[in-house]
């Protein structure tokens, strides 16, 4: 990422098409050709640049050379849910509605920059909205994940209110390729699924008992052997070690059970 320059400017003519034309038909190969255009996209993100020295009061202009804090402005809808907003050029940032009529600086981000931001912080902001002020096409946090082509192997902190279940309708794909990628490990003993409805978004709880090996790899091992299965949805992962994970895996068998003797 890097700070906007005018004298260097940004436009998205055929991402801007691709918009319309998905708003006007809405098929799957729309979707796809947006997608792709998007992908290739360099976009504008609203933010917030101040001195690190400066704790508080109005935002001034940092002196060249001094250290300064980066803040990416979000928008809201009327729900609340809150966006990334992310601009296709220049002036359809101009267009915004923005405090005291001053339209902010803007980094110049990538969907891949806008992807790490987003699905590695959990309370953070639900997707993207592109040309909030126009168009207005939302890329909700699911469909980033799929985009990434990873699932969201953030975890569920224990003091998190969730409802849990079995899920609507099993995801026997995605099941069998998870378990596919569990018999290459051998410090997992067992793995149990859920569905789970967090803050109001649903997403599959996959609950893993395991030892001797590396939790970031391991969630990040399965996630990429989830991913081609989640269409829509999350999925959350958790420890079976954690009491969270206990408690989710009471009332429910193991999909997944490691043979005695590492045999499969």
């Amino acid at each position: 990422m890097k700070v906007f320059d005018p004298k260097q400017p940004i436009a998205n003519p055929r991402l801007r098409q691709t918009m319309l034309t998905l708003r006007k038909n809405g098929g799957r190969l729309e979707e796809q050709v947006f997608f792709e255009a998007l992908r290739k996209a360099e976009l504008l993100a609203p933010v917030e640049i101040k001195p690190v020295s400066e704790d508080k009061g109005p935002v001034q202009e940092a002196a060249e050379g001094e250290d300064v804090r980066v803040r990416f402005l979000m928008l809201h809808t009327q729900d609340k849910v809150a966006y990334l907003p992310a601009f296709t050029d220049e002036e359809s940032l101009a267009k915004g509605n923005w405090a005291g009529g001053i339209v902010p600086k803007a980094m110049v981000v990538t969907l891949e920059d806008y992807c790490t931001m987003i699905l590695s912080s959990p309370k953070g902001a639900n997707g993207i909205v592109i040309n909030p002020f126009e168009e207005s096409l939302q890329v909700p946090r699911s469909t980033l994940a799929r985009l990434n082509g990873k699932a969201v192997p953030h975890l569920v902190k224990k003091d998190t209110e969730v409802k849990l279940g079995e899920p609507k309708e099993y995801p026997q794909e995605l099941v069998d390729a998870v378990k596919g990628y569990l018999k290459t490990k051998k410090e997992v003993s067992k793995a149990y699924l859920q569905q789970m409805i967090r803050d109001g978004e649903e997403s599959y709880l996959l609950i893993v008992d395991f030892d001797g090996i590396d939790r970031k790899q391991l969630f990040e091992g399965i996630a990429e052997a989830a991913s081609p299965y989640l269409k829509d949805k999350l999925l959350d992962m958790v420890p079976y070690t954690e009491a969270f994970g206990q408690q989710a895996a009471q009332k429910v068998r193991p999909f997944y059970s490691k043979k005695r003797f590492g045999l499969f």
